[in-house]
């Protein structure tokens, strides 16, 4: 019976999540995840300072989040990637930006004819301006100030 009772506990520890040396102590260099905001609809990514404890649903990319979270976010809209062109920016051409998920960054794009207003943000994945494109698309959690 001894015996039974000791095989039982030895194969229940042995089903139990393993941890490595490193989830007990900060995490090294920089770790990022990205977690969703409900009441904003994006994304947001955040350094993880203790590799530990994660609460809540984390990804390891933006990409993930947004398409596990929120598949119809105007984020994960990749139909301005074919106006992509590798090159420098010609003066007097028009240029947008939209966010590319997978490379997590904001890529510029040139047309011969503007685009309609109503194709900008937020009805599609366009932007006139970088910073626009990365505060709507990858953000970055911040703290509340203190008052």
């Amino acid at each position: 019976m001894k015996l039974f009772f000791f095989l039982v506990c030895v194969i229940a520890w042995s089903q139990l999540p393993s941890t490595s040396a490193n989830e007990n102590k900060p995490c090294e260099d920089k770790v990022f995840r990205y977690g969703y905001n409900a009441t904003t609809k994006k994304c947001l990514r955040h350094k993880l300072k203790n590799c530990r404890f994660i609460q809540g649903t984390q990804y390891e990319t933006r990409e993930e989040c947004y398409k596990k979270s929120d598949a119809y976010s105007k984020c994960v809209d990749t139909s301005y990637s074919k106006y992509h062109e590798e090159g420098p920016r010609v003066q007097g051409v028009p240029y947008y930006y939209y966010y590319d998920a997978s490379w997590d960054d904001c890529v510029e794009i040139q047309v011969n004819v503007p685009f309609s207003p109503s194709e900008l943000w937020p009805k599609e994945n366009l932007f006139l301006i970088e910073s626009r494109c990365q505060k709507e698309c990858m953000p970055k959690y911040r703290k509340a100030p203190k008052v």
